[in-house]
């Protein structure tokens, strides 16, 4: 029987971290690791409660500090982020898990596997970011992600312009929003959101 559950938890710090789960309750765990910008409510864009039934999974989505309703923590570092995946996975009584890193959500889930080897079990990397000096590192990258790169390096303002634009379509009509997110994917993306 699969589930979804749209929470949140308070950390040590008494900040909150809100996360989406979904699939088997009592399945091998999964923390997925959203894209930027990105929320927890990504999983409904990947399917993840039928994915998650289908391979016996517990798949859960945390919202990063600052994204979604997560609170955000000044002058964090990325290994600043281990400490809250251990306090969720103890909040959740999780000991052993996978995580996996999706575009933005990819140096999170290398920043797990360097501090907490002796808690997972796989770590998976999709549509990971190469450094900025390397050749041909926009090859397979979609025209949006290209444009807030460029941006993001010469014109943060501007980015930051593009996503409050982002954010209000979302609010307006999240359905043309996620239509207009899936038509960009590259063939390998679309391959593994779908199959």
């Amino acid at each position: 029987m699969t589930h979804r559950i749209d929470d949140q938890i308070t950390l040590n710090d008494s900040r909150t971290l809100a996360y989406a789960e979904y699939g088997i309750p009592n399945g091998n765990a999964v923390l997925h690791f959203h894209g930027s910008p990105s929320s927890r409510i990504e999983g409904t864009l990947a399917s993840a409660n039928s994915i998650a039934e289908r391979l016996g999974l517990r798949l859960i989505f945390p919202d990063r500090p600052g994204f979604g309703r997560s609170d955000f923590k000044a002058a964090r570092t990325l290994l600043d982020w281990t400490e809250d995946v251990v306090e969720l996975a103890d909040q959740l009584n999780i000991d052993k898990f996978a995580v996996v890193g999706l575009s933005g959500g990819v140096p999170h889930a290398l920043a797990c596997a360097y501090k907490l080897p002796h808690r997972l079990s796989v770590v998976g990397l999709i549509s990971g970011i190469s450094p900025p000096h390397t050749p041909n590192r926009f090859e397979g990258v979609s025209r949006s992600n290209k444009m807030q790169i460029l941006i993001a390096r010469r014109l943060p303002w501007l980015l930051r312009l593009l996503f409050w634009q982002t954010r209000k379509a979302l609010l307006r009509d999240p359905d043309s929003v996620i239509d207009e997110l899936i038509r960009e994917l590259s063939k390998p993306d679309e391959f593994v959101r779908t199959e």
